[in-house]
């Protein structure tokens, strides 16, 4: 099942609950991360207006101390060029349980069509990686004709 139809099982109470996932974290005392796709569609900017994309990195389990959360940006956009920089990891501090990662296209003259930004988790010895570890979504080229 992809990341986009099971956003409501990461952001609800219970984790993955409907969803369709068989599969349960490998150790049970490491935090379990999840990715999903909050907004599947960034347009770059025209007049100043912007629509950015949206991912979701979502953490269950023992939320009591810093967790520092790696992951690795692909698809077909680039970062920093398609879209503005984006790190390559996150931390979420004590009671944090998610991090919310925006995808704000940059502008540009090229007509590219429609572009992806895809995020994976990285393995890590502090947590579990749970059954939605890479989602994507699209960047919809606004370049003028």
């Amino acid at each position: 099942m992809n990341g986009i139809a099971c956003i409501a099982c990461l952001i609800g109470a219970s984790l993955f609950t409907g969803c369709g996932s068989d599969q349960e974290p490998a150790d049970q005392s490491l935090p379990s991360i999840n990715v999903a796709v909050l907004d599947p569609t960034a347009r770059e900017p025209v007049g100043g207006n912007i629509n950015n994309g949206s991912f979701l990195i979502r953490r269950s389990g023992n939320l009591d101390e810093d967790l520092q959360v790696f992951f690795e940006m692909g698809g077909s956009a680039t970062n920093e060029i398609d879209y503005k920089k984006i790190g390559r990891s996150v931390k979420l501090t004590p009671g944090m349980d998610s991090h919310k990662i925006s995808v704000g296209p940059i502008a540009d003259t090229q007509n590219e069509g429609t572009e992806t930004v895809r995020i994976t988790i990285l393995a890590n010895d502090n947590y579990s990686i749970g059954s939605f570890s890479s989602v994507q979504l699209a960047i919809q080229d606004e370049s003028p004709e």
